[in-house]
């Protein structure tokens, strides 16, 4: 976690790399099992991500900040689930825009994209570990990924 004095500067950028790598990382698993919905128990998440980065990584300090990316995310339409309780999201699934935005439509839907998919692009910046989630790549694709609602 952050200790002692911190400056706003610091923080917020902290946050937001905080949120940039839970949105992709939660994005991936989703994008992994869809159409079928997925449980997320927060301390699982914290547990699998510690194994996947380090128990030294700073993506570990971001954990705290899962729930509220996963409420964020429900709230804008990414994702819906049916319930949560005590950091456990129940039948979680990425909606249509959420898959929109991942660059992948059914093509029963009618809809074909010739660019890479963006969900391709997040699996390689997870790929990357620490250095992926701390680039300037993160920021693009993450302002790539929401320039596409508007």
């Amino acid at each position: 976690m952050l200790t002692g004095k911190v400056n706003i500067s610091e923080r917020d950028a902290f946050n937001i790399q905080a949120f940039n790598w839970l949105t992709l990382r939660i994005f991936d698993e989703l994008y992994e099992c869809f159409p079928e919905t997925k449980d997320f128990d927060g301390l699982h998440f914290v547990i699998s991500t510690i194994f996947d980065v380090g128990p030294k990584s700073r993506q570990v300090d971001y954990l705290p900040h899962f729930s509220a990316t996963m409420r964020w995310l429900r709230d804008e339409g990414f994702l819906r689930y049916e319930s949560e309780e005590e950091g456990v999201f129940r039948k979680v699934v990425l909606t249509l825009r959420g898959l929109t935005v991942l660059g992948y439509l059914p093509t029963s839907l009618g809809f074909k994209d010739k660019k890479e998919p963006i969900i391709v692009k997040i699996r390689r910046v997870i790929g990357k570990g620490v250095e992926g989630a701390a680039s300037d790549g993160v920021k693009v694709l993450i302002m790539r990924i929401f320039e596409l609602i508007n």
